[in-house]
C-alpha cells in the first residue's frame, strides 16, 4: 500500500476508534504518511489518558465508544487544547449535530475512501503535505 501523502515532519495523532479493524489500519495509513508517533485507543477514556501523559498535535475520534464517548472526549480536549484539530470519524451522519460546539474540522463517514483521509490531512496541515498537488474533498 503506498501512502498517496506524506508529511515534511512528523505530527502526533492520537487516534480513538473502538472498532479493532479501522483504529489498525488507520494506524497504519497514518504512520506511512509521516505521522509519528501514532497512539491508538479502543475508547475515549484510554485516549483522555494518553492525551494527558501527551497532547497530540491532531486528535482522530469517533463519537460512539464505551467508557468515554467522542462527544465527552471532544469536550475535555476543547477545555484543555482549544485550538488542536479533531477529525470525526463515524458510521452515523446523524450523529454529527455533536460537532458545532466543539468547532471540529474536518469529519468522515464510515466507510470511507482514502483520499478523503487524505484531503482531511492536507486540509488541516495544508504546509505539511509534500507533493505537487494536495488531494482535494471531491470526486470518488
Amino acid at each position: 500500500m503506498a501512502a498517496m501523502i506524506q508529511l515534511k515532519q512528523p505530527i502526533s495523532v492520537v487516534v480513538a476508534e473502538d472498532n479493532d479493524d479501522y483504529r489498525l489500519v488507520l494506524g497504519q495509513i497514518l504512520s506511512l504518511y509521516g505521522f509519528q508517533p501514532v497512539r491508538l485507543a479502543a475508547d475515549g477514556q484510554e485516549a483522555w489518558e494518553q492525551l494527558l501523559e501527551a497532547p497530540a498535535e491532531l486528535l482522530i475520534t469517533d463519537i460512539n465508544m464505551p467508557r468515554v464517548s467522542g462527544v465527552e472526549l471532544m469536550r475535555r480536549a476543547r477545555e484543555r487544547w482549544p485550538h488542536m484539530p479533531i477529525v470525526v470519524i463515524t458510521g452515523y451522519e446523524h450523529e454529527l449535530h455533536h460537532l458545532d460546539a466543539f468547532d471540529v474540522r474536518e469529519t468522515l463517514i464510515k466507510p470511507f475512501k482514502m483520499h478523503l483521509l487524505d484531503a482531511v490531512i492536507c486540509h488541516i496541515f495544508p504546509d505539511e503535505c509534500g507533493g505537487d498537488a494536495s488531494p482535494t474533498l471531491s470526486g470518488t
